[in-house]
């Protein structure tokens, strides 16, 4: 028979038996079987291990040299991370359950232990730059968000300000996958649930006009494997898009030869080529040289909302895009929304959700219109801090697709976010 055995059969009644045989002082016992004089009195007091004798007058407590196997078994319990509950149950409890409690506990802390040293070989991996970034992603749902956020990049006279607006970025964080466009008046954000992800952040910045041939690509595609690949001729990171499923190419580091959209001094190649499936099942996207904005910077600094205003998106979209004037007023108090176009136009009334104090807040209907049409879902959720600040769009119940709008004030132009 052997500790484990011995100890189980034990009973709580194991010092009454055992009170003839030579007895120990805490200290004493604490060092034959391994545990501190501490742990002796917490596990006294919880009733697990309760020593063969207490002096009434000093309170001290002694030990019996039958309590050792028991005491051994708790200590090694214990070490391997068993609650207390799962220990008394291993301790007292009948042999089967015993078992089970056992095997149970093994497993989790098998699969606990697996967890932490791949979240520590992927840390040491970072650090040393031994690993790329990737993941997969739903190639329809790529697909949607590249459609969806393309349209707020910056176009005209902003575009050429401001270059690096007339693009959009691809971000692979972790377990998701950002998909962002601003032209300062307006931000859109979609984030991808990415799978089989590891490695570090990457990013890419591709032109706005590209984004369309991207998405007819991916919407053939299944699933879609976001890689860090080479390095750009400018230095920059560089974003691969690989295909899995029917036609896509073999192994998990394929031989490329691959289709390249805005690469830095690279001819664009053919439209039928990218969405082919049977063509090389590969995007290059080589990483612009300017900075992007950091949404998450825009997103954290946006102050509370005092009002939020949940209505129907298409009635919304379709009373802001008739407004003949420079801007559009919504104003809401209670369970009705008003739009009203310019400073004495047309207004209109639609059923709403609002909470907060009565609201009246401005915008260019050409921007609140466009994003209007980028969200998803039959109800728009605004989420307001002020008619100054910018205001979140999203649909009411997806959170994965965000959109900034600037209000203006009265007839006023514009003013862009900083």
């Amino acid at each position: 028979m052997d500790d484990t055995d011995r100890a189980h059969r034990a009973t709580r009644d194991e010092p009454a038996r055992a009170g003839t045989g030579n007895l120990m002082s805490i200290s004493a016992f604490a060092r034959r079987v391994g545990l501190a004089p501490s742990a002796l009195r917490f596990y006294d007091d919880c009733g697990v291990l309760s020593p063969a004798a207490v002096d009434p007058v000093t309170g001290y407590r002694s030990y019996s040299p039958q309590q050792h196997d028991r005491a051994v078994l708790l200590r090694r319990l214990r070490t391997a991370g068993l609650p207390l509950t799962g220990a008394t149950a291993v301790l007292d409890g009948p042999r089967d359950e015993a078992l089970r409690v056992l095997e149970r506990h093994a497993r989790t802390a098998r699969a606990e232990a697996d967890a932490a040293r791949s979240a520590l070989d992927g840390v040491l991996a970072d650090l040393r730059g031994e690993r790329p970034a990737r993941a997969r992603v739903d190639g329809a749902e790529l697909a949607a968000a590249l459609t969806r956020v393309a349209p707020a990049a910056a176009t005209g006279a902003v575009r050429d300000r401001f270059p690096v607006l007339g693009r959009v970025l691809l971000e692979l964080d972790g377990d998701e996958l950002h998909v962002v466009a601003t032209d300062r008046y307006r931000l859109a954000v979609r984030t991808l649930r990415a799978d089989g992800h590891e490695g570090g952040p990457a990013r890419i910045a591709v032109a706005a006009e590209e984004t369309a041939r991207l998405a007819r690509w991916a919407l053939l595609r299944p699933r879609v494997r976001v890689a860090d690949g080479p390095r750009a001729p400018d230095g920059g990171p560089v974003l691969r898009c690989t295909a899995d499923g029917p036609g896509a190419a073999g192994g998990p580091d394929p031989a490329i030869t691959p289709v390249t959209v805005d690469a830095p001094g690279a001819a664009d190649a053919p439209g039928a080529a990218a969405e082919d499936p049977s063509a090389d099942d590969t995007l290059l996207l080589a990483a612009h040289p300017e900075t992007y904005p950091d949404h998450r910077l825009v997103l954290e600094g946006l102050p509370p909302a005092r009002h939020r205003l949940i209505t129907d998106r298409e009635a919304l979209r379709t009373a802001v895009s008739r407004a003949p004037a420079p801007f559009v007023t919504l104003r809401t108090d209670g369970q009705r929304l008003t739009i009203r176009h310019g400073d004495a136009g047309q207004e209109r009334d639609q059923p709403a959700l609002s909470t907060g104090p009565p609201l009246r807040i401005a915008f260019d209907p050409r921007v609140l219109g466009a994003a209007l049409d980028a969200g998803v879902g039959p109800d728009v959720l605004l989420e307001i801090a002020s008619a100054a600040d910018p205001v979140v769009v999203r649909s009411a119940d997806q959170g994965s697709f965000t959109t900034l709008v600037m209000p203006v004030h009265g007839s006023a132009a514009p003013s862009p976010a900083p």
